[in-house]
């Protein structure tokens, strides 16, 4: 989006991605739990961010990302965030 009546640009990213945890990925992401991820296990995890700055200088700049990171058959991780920036 760009040069618009009320938005001067904007943007949408989306990022989808899976593989397999490396031996560090997994000895990282196990530190937060009990029963330990193993090297090799596969993950799936989508991202989206959006970014829109107002025309107007009294308008504040709009941002958010959302996450979603799944380990197959053993734990799902939801979060992100937004703010308004001067």
């Amino acid at each position: 989006i760009e040069d618009g009546a009320l938005i001067e640009k904007g943007a949408c990213s989306v990022s989808i991605i899976h593989g397999e945890l490396t031996p560090d990925r997994a000895k990282a992401m196990s530190g937060r739990r009990n029963t330990p991820y193993e090297a090799g296990q596969k993950y799936s995890a989508a991202a989206i961010s959006l970014v829109f700055h107002s025309r107007s200088p009294l308008v504040p700049t709009f941002r958010a990302d959302v996450r979603f990171f799944e380990i197959s058959g053993d734990g799902v991780w939801f979060g992100g965030g937004a703010d308004l920036t001067p």
